[in-house]
């Protein structure tokens, strides 16, 4: 069976070959100097057509699959008039900073309770060492972290708080400031 070819014009007053395809290049004539050139424009055109539809079909399933971005924006918008200013803009700090960069991007289809684990595990960490880090005693923190010892809670937590030095020198001055007017000195 005979492999049918292409049917090109070929223009003499342009010296070129010409090939009209109404799907492709908005309708408007193809040339080529040659029937090779030409060819390999149609292929490309052809390319360009194929991936241009299938990143359309890719955006419109996106648009059919609402990510947690954009549901915590509408979230945001609905609830932030019935709370406290502070309140709102605790809860904006909170998703932007540690649920979005996880989540952000996710369908909400497609989210499992383990990617909601993995994005409040940072939240959960950065509440305990910033109770740690405003003097709770880590017994307390140890209770509400769930911990079997106070080592533990300290050992995942404290870090944060001793890996800033500059931190710790008013905390160590207050702890050996006279109080009420008494010294330790003899």
């Amino acid at each position: 069976m005979k492999q049918r070819k292409e049917k090109y014009k070929f223009v003499p007053g342009l010296n070129l070959y010409r090939k009209r395809d109404k799907t492709l290049n908005g309708g408007k004539p193809i040339y080529g100097k040659t029937v090779r050139e030409l060819d390999a424009k149609i292929k490309l055109l052809h390319k360009e057509a194929e991936e241009k539809a299938a990143r359309e079909e890719e955006e419109a399933e996106r648009e059919k699959k609402p990510t947690f971005a954009s549901y915590a924006a509408k979230w945001e918008m609905l609830y932030s008039p019935h709370v406290r200013p502070q309140t709102a803009d605790d809860y904006h700090t909170a998703i932007e900073n540690h649920i979005l960069p996880t989540l952000g991007g996710m369908a909400l289809a497609e989210i499992t309770s383990d990617d909601v684990s993995e994005a409040l595990l940072m939240v959960s960490h950065l509440s305990k060492s910033r109770l740690i880090a405003a003097g709770i005693d880590p017994k307390t923190v140890q209770y509400l972290a769930g911990h079997k010892s106070a080592r533990t809670t300290m050992d995942l937590y404290a870090k944060v708080l001793y890996d800033r030095p500059e931190h710790l020198i008013p905390m160590v001055e207050r702890a050996f400031e006279p109080q009420g007017g008494k010294t330790d000195a003899p």
